[in-house]
Formats: C-alpha cells, structure tokens, sequence
C-alpha cells in the first residue's frame, strides 16, 4: 500500500473556549476538482488549567455544506508530517469558532461528551485521562488499512464540524487532526 501524504492541523495551545451552539473546530474542502480530504484521526485536549467549575459538554460531529466564515483559521497551522509533500491546496481551510452552514437535515456523524472543568494530574477522573494521547483521541480511522472503516471523507463542496451543541460554555479545549489530501 502506498503512503499517502499526511498533515496534522489543530489549535496549538490556542485552545477553544465553550460556548453555546460554537464551532470548535471545522475543516472545509472548498476545492472545484477532484481533491479529496480523509480525516483520519482527531483528539480533543482538555485546555482548561485554571480553576472553575466545569459542565458537560456534547460536541456533534456534523457533515456541512458551505464554506466557514469569521472565526479563527487554523489552516496555517497545518503541518506536513514529510516536508517533500505537496502543498496543501489553498482552498482546503481549518478553523474555529467559524459560523457555519449545516444541511436541511444535518448529518451527524457521532457525538460525545466531554467534561469542561480544569485538569489536576493528581485527580485522575476523566478530565485528566484527556490529557494523555490514547484518552484524548475520539476519532480514529487509522485501522482502515484492514479494511474495517473508513475515514471521514471530505469530497468537493464538503466539510465537517465539531460543535458544542450544549449550553455548557466554561472550559476550553485544543483540538488537533490527522489527515491526507488525495
């Protein structure tokens, strides 16, 4: 099997804030040819190191159908894992906190919960399991190669989002993605 050319994406330490119904974190493939975007892995970073009483928090994993705006964008951030890769195409975009357009029907893809509050190695509850790589990935497409599951697959006028559709809005959180570009 080929290797294909892979970049990681994610907020850098610039982690996103909770709130009500936001983005926290969206990928976009606005390109008008055959560009395919596969997101192979995402992990969701507990970003909260101050004291403050956290909440529940449940993200959607959410198909959209038009191009993000406002927001911060992320895609700059993108980081090729071999640097004789192609460039990313430039319509390919990453952001968060973006407005974003979901279909009539919106598609949601999986969903989870997260708790919001600040982490304390010594407390070892479900916040701090967030802190290490294995707890904090909640999406992993990598065992595709045996043929089992797919990607999320990001083709032409597609993208995804990561929205907190619940009222929880203390906490933070850094979000980072693995993905090739075929």
């Amino acid at each position: 099997m080929a290797v294909l050319q892979t970049w990681s994406v994610g907020t850098n330490g610039t982690a996103s804030a909770f709130a009500s119904n936001r983005s926290m974190f969206d990928a976009w493939n606005g390109t008008a040819g055959a560009t395919v975007i596969k997101i192979w892995r995402i992990w969701a970073f507990n970003g909260q190191s101050s004291a403050i009483s956290g909440a529940f928090a449940q993200i959607h994993f959410l198909r959209t159908v038009a191009g993000p705006s406002g927001g911060t964008a992320l895609t700059a951030n993108a980081v090729k894992h071999d640097s004789t890769n192609a460039a990313l195409d430039a319509n390919v975009t990453f952001g968060t906190n973006r407005t974003i357009t979901y279909p009539a029907a919106p598609v949601l893809l999986r969903r989870m919960a997260i708790y919001t509050d600040e982490y304390a190695i010594s407390g070892a509850s479900i916040d701090e399991f967030r802190l290490f790589t294995p707890g904090a990935l909640i999406f992993d497409g990598g065992y595709a190669s045996a043929g089992v599951v797919q990607p999320i697959v990001l083709r032409q006028s597609q993208g995804l989002t990561l929205t907190n559709v619940s009222t929880a809005a203390t906490g933070s959180i850094d979000i980072y993605c693995e993905f090739t570009q075929e």
